[in-house]
């Protein structure tokens, strides 16, 4: 019995939509014909990095993130990954990641993971104030690097 319905976000390389870990474990855009997000076709999440519908995982890290958070949650709780992709190989765009951020939180994400590195020791105002978007939401962050 399903107790809570979760959304949880991950922004990293994407995720691999046909492996059987995600079967029914993945976000789905219900109102996406409808939804006024400018964004065609984004059904199971979206590919800020290369502006594709689909944000599958050329990496594996993403994947790997996402069976990491389905294998450690609760059984009684509804889990969704919702999938933001901005980063493919070993580079990704900051405005790609904040898009991709935006993005999770605007479908209704509560935890977002955001398990890539950036390192500076001011970080720029739109990662702030996108982070500050999620705390002012209600939103989890988790981070690592």
């Amino acid at each position: 019995m399903c107790i809570y319905h979760h959304v949880r976000g991950i922004v990293d390389s994407g995720i691999n939509l046909d492996h059987l870990a995600f079967d029914n474990g993945l976000w789905v855009n219900d109102e996406e014909n409808d939804d006024d997000n400018c964004l065609e076709d984004d059904i199971n999440g979206y590919d800020f990095r290369y502006n594709l519908s689909s944000p599958a995982d050329s990496v594996g890290h993403g994947s790997a993130v996402a069976g990491t958070v389905i294998k450690n949650f609760p059984e009684s709780l509804q889990l969704e990954i919702l999938s933001s992709k901005f980063f493919s190989g070993n580079s990704g765009e900051l405005f790609d990641a904040i898009c991709g951020i935006h993005y999770a939180i605007d479908e209704g994400s509560s935890i977002i993971n955001t398990s890539w590195g950036f390192y500076a020791a001011d970080p720029p105002e739109l990662l702030t104030s996108v982070f500050n978007k999620a705390q002012d939401n209600d939103i989890i962050m988790t981070v690592s690097a």
